[in-house]
């Protein structure tokens, strides 16, 4: 494991002497407890100095002098045969300590001198033209000569050229003639080719253009459709160069020649939103040994070397003419992404291992055959530039740079809404920027890298030499030449290796006294950590100028360094005069290529943002500023508001006291490898004839800059210490000026642009496609109409992260209020949201009184009162009738005889009035008496008056009824926290009414009934009625944990070299707890995901967003990049707690996120599938897929618990694998890549039926396989149709990927004469399973199940 404790006053005591010595610190950290061999550091990258290489140079060159004799002569023949055996040769072993660099640089051009004469200070610049020097250009004429000087012209490669000089009467030389161009000479101009454009029409004078694919959209109705073959070609990349070999593609399923031929960076796919491409990929590069790469391979490097049958293969390694397509920034189907184990091999290939063991074609397409691949990409994004570019295993960074990517441009309607309405300008330019370096002249070569043995002039070169910052064995401790640490010579050093040093064949204390007795035994030739290389190309072609009207142009960027950053500003150029003859060819003015360069001190009317820091080379004339630029989206589209981005060099933070000093921070248009930018440059406002320079001067590596990959103009000659020697105007190497452009009226001219338009129509634009921020924040207020919050930002010792974002997830009561007599309603309001419904209680409390509100009627007696409900017990009452009463109803008692009609009713007495009735007869008989008006006031039952009727005898009696008249409270009772209701039993009567009044209290809880839908922010929580006051009460966000990943820089325990990891921070990491545990590539994953649905709230159960806090440990900036899916920067924070909010230009979606040193990054993201014709099974294979099964070679084997976790290599259920990694291609190819995996719920299984077989206590049941990525089957049963259900059985599932089969289980733990019923479920157990003795848990392995199947019928046994 890798221990990250560092003590504050430590850390800041480094970083001050790192910022006085500008230097980066190194961090040491305690050996690893669990593995005795080796010791693990976070080590600084690049952290050697120039004056450090400098003093080792000065030291070395004395050794070698030390051993010539004053008169110049070599001591003896027999030293000088011997050392010439000993020096390096093509495809040797590399001199380390030497006096060449073991690292080229592109063709230099010759140096012109002026020698004799007697006057100083001429300076001449040589044109070469093929090889011939046509031209030489008069800088500075000099003073003082008397006679013509004699000029010479100097070049490791080259010869006999000659030229004159003549003077003036002023003694300045005045002319220079050439007299002979002499032959091989070389140097690359810039900005004599202009820059390739879309299609045929846009090509260059050297034929060059981005071509455009034809879309077949006959052969899969509803998609566009492209066979696209990778061959090995030629193409010319700057008049100044011969052809240079490359791998590329071409479209074949069309006649059009402009697209059908291969071409470099091309075809570019035009593609439309939810419409999808199909491509059939077809490899046909050459095979055997001619399939081999034109540049060094690295057989240590994962998956470049060996495979699983090791030494037994024939050929035994992995071949170099592997390939695959990767769609970058594609929400794709995992069959389709492209990633690293998806590669074949041409059809003819004799090997092993012909394809990938993840290599599975789209579904509903035919298959390819051998050689060939389909893909399928879904389009179910918002518009965006992507480029589709190789990822085979262990040769990325050498198919990419070989050539091996394109462009792939996908619109939607709300970006041609924004075109059609002249928001943004309709004519685009892409930029695809990548740095080179071209193998030079044999010479030059041969002074530079004289182990090189691939190709020759003008072809790429890569390094391929390790070359160890340290040199132990030197009294200044360094190597003049080193360009890397060698774990080794570190301290503490890196023990244990499995290759470490060995005898340096070169040694020689006699006559090469600076050559130590070892060398690192890395391999030859090796992979370097990063490719910073010296000659910057844009749309394939080198220093291109680009012609512009005065006028507002859409510019679609993209970084496709292997490695480096890249800061772009746009200034003016130091003239406006044409740089070369358009005849001869001849430079003019090599200012017309340059940007003005002022001193960067203090004090000397720089504006704030300017550097001031005393760099070498000054800093960009303020006053040369170009149009500023304007972002509008980013390689995840459309931002939610465009960005002004005035001209700004690099700047760093020079806080001595802040923990991440030293980091980048003031740039323009900041972009790591693999990000884009989509920008406006108006040049409305500049003059006609203008020329102005896209100009970059980011760091290489950022932060900690090395000088020797920043090439300028003027540079300092660095030769001793394995740099370049001084850049000469005109020429290259320079990764600086990127390209010129030209402004001209001619090309046509447009009012200034409309920003505030933009303004207003870019954040609709943004809402109509793009989804809403996972954590809501207020940069996206204007797009969604919304009220995001400011402050929803994590802390450094944060392990949650709590926002809004969908329903509530509950209230806390603040405050109870009091004098509550009854329950409050609660309004939820504002947030964003609706539909949020809540229920208070009261604190407990005891019956105040009872308010009669209704006293009924008809009551003979007193009812019973009854308390019921409200939470507590013990309270009652008594009911009181009124006094005064009415007649109820009237009995008879005699009916009489003899009546021949009704007689008369009358009531007399009892003290009331108004009674009357009406009697009934029968047979002479009054049978009944009804009352037809009750009366009132009778306190005693009133006499019945008989009268008429012809009859007599009849006698009857009243009751009396009435109202409950009054309650009264006997007891109070306890423990109320509602108001109860009041009922009314028996006594006669109905009608009555009585509401309780509590005892007045306070609000003891607050019940969530329905979390609504859509909250962004805390919504407003009030309470209305009870009769009380005072309660207040917030919403509760949701509260998600950060998942806690790691960046770990470190040293390879096989051969001591610098690499970079992935991993993961101990959970709940804090300041006791403080460690990172490094994952290799192989590793099991340890970022395994749900499947998440739009439809599902974020946050809940069933939901696959996850939020990462990824810390890190290192001191270089890494450009991370997810595949599949987009993430939301929320912010950074340094290890000093400082909160930085993402950048303007990181907000909207980002798939490549720069990630600084000494910093912890924020990030939110949901993966969702896109959605496709077909079902896909798991993506299921080793997890070393270089070793043979049950190998245990390679593995960490420790958990994410930091737990012992041994691991043995199986096969292993990724699910929808994609991956994460840097995107530095030095890095990831060195194990900075991590697998991740996202679990898809399978389809439920259906048609389950149970039977019971005859005499037997069993049930069997039978049900039919619907899914192709079940990995189990969860059988469950109960004695009743709606459960509880009860596990019986989880079974491994034994039918694969096909669907439709019967799968049969007997259940024979079932009891008889009992009823039961069954249902099934499919499970998906995705990620690496092996149990571990406790305290280790292993590493995550998730379920993702379908829903239940129907439930079975019942069954008896």
């Amino acid at each position: 494991m890798f221990k990250r404790k560092i003590n504050r006053l430590i850390t800041s005591t480094l970083l001050i002497t790192a910022l006085a010595w500008k230097i980066y610190p190194v961090y040491a950290v305690p050996p690893n407890g669990n593995n005795t061999n080796s010791t693990h550091v976070s080590h600084g990258h690049h952290q050697m100095t120039q004056a450090q290489r400098k003093a080792a140079a000065t030291h070395r060159a004395a050794l070698r002098q030390s051993v010539v004799p004053t008169n110049g002569s070599v001591a003896g023949a027999a030293d000088l045969t011997a050392a010439i055996a000993q020096m390096p040769m093509p495809g040797g072993i590399p001199d380390y300590f030497g006096f060449t660099p073991n690292y080229a640089n592109s063709p230099l051009p010759p140096v012109v001198t002026f020698t004799g004469g007697g006057g100083t200070g001429a300076s001449a610049i040589a044109t070469v033209q093929g090889g011939v020097i046509t031209a030489i250009t008069l800088i500075s004429g000099g003073s003082g000569y008397t006679a013509a000087p004699e000029v010479v012209m100097t070049s490791m490669d080259g010869s006999g050229a000659g030229a004159t000089a003549t003077i003036d009467v002023n003694g300045a030389v005045n002319q220079v003639t050439v007299t002979n161009g002499g032959n091989g000479y070389g140097g690359i101009r810039k900005f004599v080719d202009s820059l390739p454009g879309l299609g045929v029409a846009s090509a260059n004078n050297l034929g060059q253009y981005l071509p455009i694919a034809l879309p077949d959209t006959t052969t899969y109705p509803g998609s566009d459709y492209y066979e696209i073959e990778l061959g090995e070609y030629t193409e010319q990349l700057h008049s100044d160069l011969p052809p240079t070999k490359l791998r590329g593609y071409r479209q074949t399923n069309t006649t059009n020649s402009s697209v059908s031929q291969f071409s470099y960076l091309g075809p570019i796919i035009l593609a439309n939103k939810d419409r999808p491409v199909r491509v059939k990929f077809t490899n046909n590069l050459p095979t055997g040994t001619g399939g081999n790469l034109f540049l060094p391979v690295d057989t240590s490097i994962m998956g470049a070397g060996m495979g699983p049958l090791g030494m037994s293969a024939s050929p035994m390694n992995y071949s170099q003419n592997r390939a695959t397509l990767h769609l970058h920034g594609g929400n794709t189907p995992w069959i389709s992404d492209g990633t690293q184990h998806q590669w074949i091999t041409p059809a003819g290939e004799t090997t092993s291992y012909p394809k990938g063991v993840s290599v599975y074609n789209v579904p509903d397409m035919p298959d390819p055959g051998p050689g060939a691949l389909t893909f399928y990409y879904t389009n179910q994004q918002s518009a965006r530039l992507m480029f589709y570019h190789d990822h085979s295993y262990g040769i990325t960074r050498l198919n990419v740079y070989a050539g091996e990517a394109a462009g792939y441009l996908l619109t939607d309607s709300a970006e041609q809404g924004l075109v059609n309405s002249g928001i943004i300008p309709a004519e685009q330019i892409p930029l695809i920027i990548q740095d080179k370096t071209f193998v030079p002249g044999p010479n030059q070569l041969a002074a530079e890298d004289p182990t090189w043995n691939k190709g020759g002039l003008g072809q790429l070169w890569l390094p391929h030499v390790y070359m160890p910052n340290q040199n132990p064995y030197d009294i200044t401790g360094a190597n003049a030449m080193g360009r890397w640490d060698y774990g080794p010579w570190f301290w503490p050093p890196f023990i244990g290796l499995v290759n470490g040093p060995v005898a340096n064949p070169y040694y020689d204390p006699n006559n090469a006294p600076w050559e130590p007795l070892y060398i690192p035994g890395t391999p030859n030739p090796s992979i370097a950590p990063e490719a910073f290389m010296d000659t910057p190309l844009v749309n394939g072609t080198a220093y291109p100028y680009l012609q512009v009207g005065q006028k507002a142009y859409r510019f679609r960027i993209l970084n496709a360094n292997n490695d480096r950053f890249l800061n772009l500003q746009l200034y003016f150029a130091n003239s406006n005069d044409p740089m070369w003859d358009s005849t001869t060819g001849a430079l003019l003015n090599p200012n017309a290529g340059e940007v003005n360069m002022v001193p960067a001190i203090p004090n000397a009317g720089l504006p704030p943002s300017w550097p001031t820091d005393g760099r070498e080379g000054g800093v960009p004339d303020p006053l040369a500023s170009g149009p500023s630029f304007i972002e509008i989206g980013t390689e995840g589209g459309f931002l939610p508001a465009p960005v002004v981005l005035p001209n700004t060099p690099a700047g760093y933070d020079y806080d001595r006291r802040s923990v991440t000093v030293l980091n980048i921070t003031n740039t323009t248009l900041l972009l790591g490898p693999a990000e884009r930018a989509d920008i406006i440059i108006d040049f409305s406002g500049v003059p006609d004839g203008s020329k102005l320079i896209l100009y970059n001067d980011a760091p290489a590596p950022v932060p900690a800059f090395d000088t020797r990959y920043d090439y300028y103009t003027g540079d300092p000659d660095q030769t001793d210490t394995g740099g370049a020697p001084s850049t000469l105007p005109g020429y290259g190497p320079n990764t600086r000026t990127i390209m010129q452009i030209q402004v001209s009226a001619a090309l046509g001219s447009a009012p200034s642009f409309n920003l505030a338009a933009l303004q207003t129509a870019l954040p609709t634009a943004y809402a109509q496609f793009q989804d809403k921020p996972i954590v809501p924040q207020a940069a996206y207020n204007t797009a969604f109409n919304a009220n995001y919050p400011v402050d929803v930002y994590a802390r450094i010792f944060s392990n949650t992260l709590s926002f809004f974002n969908g329903p509530l997830t509950g209230l806390t009561l603040t405050k109870g209020g009091s004098g509550y007599t009854t329950i409050p309603t609660v309004n939820i309001t504002g947030g964003g949201g609706t539909g949020a419904t809540v229920a208070a209680t009261l604190t407990a409390t005891s019956i105040a009184n009872l308010t009669l509100t209704n006293g009924g009627s008809g009551y003979t007696s007193a009812p019973t009162v009854t308390i019921s409900g409200g939470g507590g017990t013990g309270a009652t009452a008594t009911a009181t009738l009124a006094t005064g009463k009415s007649v109820a109803n009237v009995n008879v008692t005699n009916g009489g005889k003899s009546y021949n009609s009704a007689p008369t009713i009358s009531f007399s007495g009892g003290g009331g009035t108004g009674a009357t009735a009406n009697a009934t007869i029968k047979s002479g008989k009054v049978t009944a008496i009804t009352v037809t008006n009750k009366g009132s006031n009778y306190t005693a039952a009133p006499t019945v008056v008989f009268s008429g009727g012809g009859g007599s005898g009849a006698s009857a009696t009243v009751t009396l009824a009435g109202a409950v008249a009054s309650l009264t409270l006997t007891n109070g009772g306890s423990g109320y926290t509602a108001v109860p209701t009041v009922g009314f039993s028996s006594g006669g009567g109905s009608g009555a009414a009585a509401t309780a009044t509590v005892t007045p209290t306070s609000i003891a809880t607050l019940t969530l009934n329905n979390g609504g839908n859509n909250y962004t922010s805390a919504p407003t929580v009030n309470f209305s009625g009870g009769g009380g006051s005072g309660a207040a009460a917030t919403a509760l966000s949701l509260t998600m944990s950060l998942e806690p990943k790691a960046i770990v820089e470190d040293f390879d325990p096989i051969y001591g070299r610098m690499n970079a990891m992935l991993g993961v921070e101990i959970p709940l990491t804090g300041p006791q707890v403080q460690t990172t545990i490094p994952f290799f590539d192989i590793d099991p994953a340890t970022e395994i995901f749900k499947n998440s649905d739009a439809t599902t709230p974020i946050g809940s159960l069933a939901d696959g967003t996850q939020l990462w806090k990824i810390t890190h440990n290192g001191v270089d900036t890494h450009a991370i990049h997810w595949h599949m899916f987009n993430v939301q920067i929320i912010n950074r924070v340094g290890w000093d707690g400082m909160i930085k909010p993402p950048d303007p230009n990181e907000l909207g979606w980002k798939e490549t996120v720069r990630m600084n040193p000494l910093e912890d990054i924020i990030v939110a993201m949901r993966p969702i599938i896109p959605n496709v014709p077909f079902d896909l099974p798991n993506s299921i294979h080793p997890l070393d897929v270089t070793m043979p099964l049950g190998s245990t070679m390679g593995f960490h084997n420790v958990g994410p618990d930091n737990e012992p976790a041994p691991v043995t290599n199986q096969l292993v259920n990724f699910g929808w694998e994609y991956v994460w990694h840097c995107h530095l291609l030095g890095h990831e190819e060195n194990i900075m890549m991590r697998p991740i995996s996202v679990g898809v719920a399978p389809k439920a299984p259906s048609n389950l039926s149970a039977t019971v077989p005859k005499g037997q206590a069993a049930v069997i049941l039978t049900w039919t396989d619907n899914s192709v990525n079940e990995t189990n089957w969860t059988v469950q049963r109960a004695t009743s149709a709606t459960g509880p259900w009860t596990t019986v059985v989880t079974l491994s599932s034994t039918t694969g990927s096909t669907i439709g089969g019967g799968v049969t289980y007997t259940d024979t733990t079932v009891v008889k004469k009992t009823t039961y019923y069954y249902r099934v479920i499919a499970n998906n157990v995705v990620g690496y399973t092996q149990a571990y003795t406790a305290p280790s848990i292993g590493y995550p392995h998730p379920s993702v199940d379908s829903v239940p199947s129907g439930t079975s019928n019942s069954v008896k046994p």
